[in-house]
């Protein structure tokens, strides 16, 4: 699954674009923002593949977003304007493209965007994990969750004791690239293919149980029903 971006601030191109991926199944869009304020703050929580960035945008313009972003999300830009492709491939975006969209060409991008993110993914099936005591080579399929902690991050290692980490949640999200893990909330991300059962607890809880974790994980409702909508494949 491609996990998508749109950052505009026209909403009738954000619905166009939706339109449009919405005849590739395996594209999922994520996110929707309108400014650069609120697209930081989105990415505060979510994680996507791919930004389809408008160049200019309240509050800035898009290559002030892209030089906060981790080298691992790519970005497409998507403007009305010629003058800014030099300087976009410049700044490694992943493609250049014009308004309005054409089918055939954003076919083109999204194939580049899933070429990149399996390179990724076959770049890094451990990660290396440090702390005062010693050193870990974990293999990414034994890592069933990370969570934040001020800024520190714990992992969550199936059959292991669990390891806290220097660095906050979001410095080691584009570490983790297979497509299993998901970030569910801001202080919370999860391997899907470590989940076992997700049990409501009332109407605003429930226990997630990951494979290899003695203790379940409390859930709010809206991260339950994400977590929920997420193994259906919603």
């Amino acid at each position: 699954m491609l996990e998508v971006m749109l950052v505009d601030d026209e909403p009738a191109a954000r619905r166009g674009m939706k339109r449009l991926l919405e005849n590739h199944a395996d594209v999922r869009v994520i996110g929707e923002a309108d400014c650069i304020a609120a697209a930081l703050s989105m990415l505060e929580e979510r994680s996507p593949d791919v930004i389809f960035l408008d160049i200019e945008l309240p509050g800035g313009s898009g290559f002030d977003l892209l030089g906060m972003l981790p080298e691992e999300t790519k970005v497409i830009f998507v403007t009305a304007h010629t003058q800014h492709a030099a300087a976009a491939f410049d700044v490694r975006a992943l493609d250049y493209l014009l308004k309005p969209v054409r089918p055939q060409r954003l076919s083109v991008s999204l194939d580049r965007a899933r070429e990149a993110k399996s390179a990724r993914n076959l770049n890094a099936e451990h990660l290396t994990l440090s702390d005062k005591r010693m050193t870990r080579v974990v293999p990414l399929r034994k890592i069933a969750a990370l969570m934040a902690d001020g800024d520190l991050t714990r992992f969550l290692i199936s059959g292991e004791r669990s390891a806290l980490i220097g660095g906050n949640l979001g410095s080691f999200v584009p570490r983790l690239s297979a497509a299993s893990f998901v970030r569910i909330n801001r202080s919370l991300v999860i391997n899907l293919r470590a989940v076992e059962a997700l049990e409501t607890i009332s109407r605003d809880a429930a226990s997630l149980s990951l494979r290899g974790i003695e203790e379940p994980l409390m859930l709010r409702r809206t991260s339950a029903a994400r977590v929920r909508a997420l193994l259906s494949g919603d």
